[in-house]
């Protein structure tokens, strides 16, 4: 039997593996988080790419424990904190409590290395960093955000072009 072939069979039977679940079926039936894959997140400025990103990772996190790696170039290490520890307590950061605040940031840290969004990197320094925090502390993925932030290689632009 040919692999195409054998691949449907396999899907016919529920023996292919599948991504992690949230338990939300309107949610489960489109996205899936599988480690290992590669998915890019594309749209016009200012649309809010980041901030649904960064709202399925808390879900991830809430629900399975997931552990990130952040690069925002356009956003602040603390902006982001304030949007992490807003979706993980469901409310504005000004109905919260001093308590609410501080266990919020409590579970934000645990769960997401923040970059400092003040330097300039290159794909290169990227990788490097993910391998090094990986090292360091296993995270279940990353967000690269956004990708045409990352400062070009002149020698590589000459040869190849910017992407």
């Amino acid at each position: 039997m040919d692999q195409t072939l054998d691949y449907l069979h396999k899907a016919k039977r529920g023996q292919i593996a599948q991504g992690l679940k949230l338990g939300i079926p309107d949610l489960d039936s489109f996205i899936r988080f599988k480690r290992g894959q590669f998915n890019i997140i594309i749209g016009h400025a200012n649309v809010g790419k980041t901030t649904v990103a960064l709202y399925m990772m808390m879900l991830y996190t809430v629900k399975l424990g997931l552990k990130w790696w952040v690069f925002s170039i356009e956003n602040s290490r603390n902006g982001l904190f304030r949007k992490l520890v807003e979706f993980y307590m469901c409310k504005p950061i000004q109905l919260m409590t001093d308590y609410e605040i501080e266990y919020a940031y409590d579970f934000v840290k645990k769960h997401f290395a923040i970059a400092d969004a003040e330097k300039l990197y290159t794909y290169k320094d990227i990788i490097e960093s993910i391998r090094i925090g990986y090292d360091l502390e296993k995270f279940d993925g990353c967000l690269i955000d956004p990708y045409n932030a990352l400062t070009r290689d002149p020698v590589l632009l000459k040869n190849v072009g910017a992407h």
